[in-house]
């Protein structure tokens, strides 16, 4: 299970101390990787990664968790699917064009978090589903937000605005 996020928000730190309070690692026999980074109140600080880790890290965790920040997106949105992980991300009114959808091509859980725990722990005990989950996503990715596809749905709504002036 992948989670970096720095301490921006109030709601990252409850879904830490949420998935901490899990024991994943102890039940399921499974590293569970969290870095909350500096000045954190949860869990003590680990030096930054470089970037070869921290991509190795996303690319062999079977679950890795996106969750808002201040700005209400980050780019584990885009970082997770890129490496072919299962992304379990916060249904927390993110406005995207060609958004990720849920049981789809990512899996939502509540804001709440009332349902986290059984997401993660469904998705650790259904392999197939979880790689079929994971693969769509990677798919989806492609197809709509790589630099070149967001820059071209960029240019296409200025040149609808454009052209209604």
């Amino acid at each position: 299970l992948f989670l970096l996020c720095g301490n921006t928000h109030v709601f990252r730190v409850e879904v830490v101390k949420k998935i901490l309070d899990m024991n994943l690692d102890k039940r399921y026999n499974i590293h569970v990787g969290i870095d909350t980074g500096l000045n954190s109140e949860v869990y003590a600080m680990k030096p930054l990664l470089y970037w070869e880790q921290y991509v190795s890290l996303i690319a062999k965790s079977r679950i890795g968790v996106a969750v808002r920040g201040w700005g209400r997106d980050t780019i584990r949105r885009w970082e997770i699917p890129a490496y072919n992980t299962l992304m379990i991300e916060c249904d927390c009114g993110l406005v995207t064009p060609n958004p990720f959808e849920d049981g789809k091509t990512s899996v939502k859980f509540k804001e709440d978090l009332s349902d986290i725990e059984e997401k993660i722990i469904y998705y650790l005990e259904h392999d197939d589903e979880r790689k079929r989950i994971a693969k769509n996503g990677h798919e989806h990715l492609l197809e709509y937000h790589t630099n070149e596809k967001r820059a071209k749905y960029f240019l296409e709504i200025v040149e609808k605005e454009l052209s209604i002036r």
